[in-house]
């Protein structure tokens, strides 16, 4: 959901607030960047519906049905669903956490649980810069920074980040692949039997 990413900007913005003046220059302005991120959200989810009449205003006639239903989906999920929102988003960034720990150890480079929590949550929000697909490139080399930061030399950085980046995107991209793939496959099979019955 367009809310999971604001609550993970939350957190960023708690990280910053907790570890000001000790983090890379480049985590610190990536993590401002998303607490300022995170206070436009929320005024937008919560402008949305007061709002209505300005964005219907600009949008063309024939999209005013679409953005209503838009509305009224994101606002209804945000406001019945938060417990949830947190609980699925908390497990999500644990996982990530422990998926960055167990691979750095993989390549024999020593990181903290805490530590590792905290750099899976700045390569999330890194995921989110708008200028390349999930943040290449981005997300790539501030994780390496943050690992730097928290003690690994260069080379164990780049490796243990790369791993992660394979494990956590790549994989996903390559299993999406491949069910595009198979979708695609059966649905050109499928249209010949369908021609034979008719």
């Amino acid at each position: 959901t367009a809310s999971e990413p604001l609550f993970r900007r939350f957190l960023s913005a708690t990280a910053l607030i907790a570890f000001y003046g000790t983090l890379p220059e480049e985590a610190s302005g990536a993590l401002a960047v998303a607490l300022i991120l995170s206070a436009v959200g929320v005024v937008g989810l919560l402008g949305m519906g007061r709002l209505r009449w300005l964005i219907k205003k600009v949008l063309p006639r024939g999209l005013h049905a679409f953005y209503g239903r838009f509305e009224h989906g994101t606002i209804t999920s945000f406001r019945r669903r938060v417990p949830l929102l947190v609980a699925y988003s908390t497990v999500a960034w644990a996982i990530e956490g422990l998926t960055l720990y167990l691979t750095a150890a993989a390549v024999d480079a020593q990181v903290s649980v805490s530590g590792a929590l905290l750099v899976a949550l700045i390569a999330s929000l890194l995921t989110t810069v708008p200028f390349t697909p999930a943040g290449l490139g981005f997300t790539e080399t501030g994780t390496v920074l943050m690992l730097q930061w928290l003690g690994l030399d260069t080379s164990s950085a780049v490796v243990a980040a790369l791993l992660f980046r394979v494990i956590n995107y790549w994989s996903i991209v390559a299993l999406g692949v491949a069910l595009c793939i198979f979708n695609s496959a059966a649905g050109t099979q499928a249209a010949p039997d369908q021609g034979k019955e008719q």
